[in-house]
């Protein structure tokens, strides 16, 4: 009489069991790519009966975008190489739900003649998510940059703007500056003929004072501050 098996082992399975509850999908197809055998795990992510796949095409179970990327992409592959690897496609699943799986794709030959295909999908559903995840993380960054780069050239041009009108407020006050001092001179000119004149000019500009000093040495005469040559002593 046998044991029973111990209750840290799993109990014997039957190749039924370990292909209709494996943890992934299996589908078979014939050579006109319509379907022969499912499991019972991709019937139950598609949420249907095996009457409603049995002998329709694979096709059938894809979505709008998966078909044209199977038609375009993996049957042409699979007739050239007998096998396709790592796709990414979507199933349509009851109720109009769409399910993300990762397909392996391998073609059955018979004496060189292709008699079918058999197909492995892992649901890719978290997969999916975390792609979408880093896509949106990557569009926000790349938005990030970009208000950035908007931001920076912004910033470029009112300080261009602003070293633009601070240099035309100094050439401003520069020639303010330089009119005043000109009008200054001229005052001075004219201010420059009384005894104060050498203070009045230096005050405002040297070239008046230059100009005073000039005036007040002509009106005194070569001599002055010097005794003239004919002045003689009085008598005792």
């Amino acid at each position: 009489m046998s044991e029973p098996p111990p209750d840290d082992q799993p109990p014997e399975e039957t190749l039924d069991d370990l292909y209709d509850h494996a943890p992934c999908g299996y589908v078979t197809l014939d050579s006109r790519l319509r379907v022969v055998r499912i499991n019972a795990t991709l019937l139950s992510w598609l949420g249907v009966g095996k009457a409603d796949v049995v002998g329709r095409k694979i096709q059938d179970v894809l979505t709008p975008a998966g078909r044209i990327f199977f038609e375009t992409h993996v049957s042409p592959l699979l007739h050239r190489e007998g096998v396709v690897w790592q796709v990414a496609i979507d199933l349509r699943c009851a109720e109009g739900r769409r399910l993300p799986v990762l397909t392996e794709w391998r073609r059955v030959d018979v004496e060189g003649r292709p008699v079918g295909t058999r197909i492995m999908l892992v649901d890719a559903t978290d997969r999916r998510s975390y792609e979408r995840d880093l896509v949106a993380a990557r569009e926000r960054a790349e938005e990030s940059t970009r208000a950035l780069k908007i931001s920076e050239a912004r910033l470029r041009d009112l300080n261009e703007t602003l070293e633009a009108r601070v240099a035309e407020r100094t050439a401003a006050l520069n020639q303010a500056h330089e009119q005043l001092r000109q009008h200054d001179c001229r005052s001075a000119r004219l201010r420059g003929t009384g005894k104060n004149a050498g203070a009045e000019a230096a005050r405002f500009c040297p070239e008046a004072a230059a100009q005073a000093g000039r005036r007040r040495r002509r009106s005194f005469g070569p001599g002055h501050g010097r005794p003239h040559r004919n002045h003689r002593r009085p008598a005792d």
